[in-house]
């Protein structure tokens, strides 16, 4: 629905899974050959390649039994590469995408939640530029190295300091 309202948009999606054939399936039913790219799994490289190239990165996970995001490492990836994230708001990702710090977070299979997101931030290229500056920024001050190893250092003289 969205892309139907927006053709000049492009989307790439990257990685594999059980809903490969559905995807493919819906992309030729509504004649969106043009603007949906499926690559299958991609390589690190490639990966930081496309998040080098991508404005806006989309993480729409879905809520499975049995199936959870351990840690939403892409999203940190692509905040890296100064993208913003809007993610499902699910267990792991809630650890890696901070409102307002580096991307949204968004209710699972809200379609209108979505779309209205990908309107606001669609509709000016400046103001999403920014966010991916802001998200870059953020990602950098709290899960860089030196970061990291502050957080762990800061963490260690605490439990020193309360004893066995």
């Amino acid at each position: 629905e969205w892309l139907a309202r927006h053709p000049d948009a492009t989307v790439v999606i990257a990685g594999d899974g059980p809903l490969r054939p559905t995807l493919e399936a819906t992309i030729m039913a509504r004649g969106l050959q043009s603007q949906v790219t499926l690559l299958g799994p991609v390589s690190e490289s490639q990966k930081a390649w496309l998040f080098e190239r991508c404005d806006l990165v989309l993480m729409p996970n879905l809520d499975v039994q049995g199936d959870a995001e351990g840690f939403g490492l892409v999203a940190l990836e692509a905040g890296r590469a100064g993208c913003w994230v809007v993610a499902a708001d699910l267990q792991g990702l809630r650890d890696a995408v901070t409102e307002g710090g580096n991307g949204t977070r968004l209710a699972p299979g809200d379609v209108a939640a979505w779309s209205q997101a990908l309107d606001r931030l669609c509709g000016d290229r400046e103001a999403l530029a920014r966010l991916g500056d802001k998200s870059r920024d953020f990602v950098a001050s709290r899960f860089s190295w030196a970061a990291m190893a502050a957080s762990y250092d800061q963490l260690f003289r605490c439990l020193e300091a309360d004893g066995p």
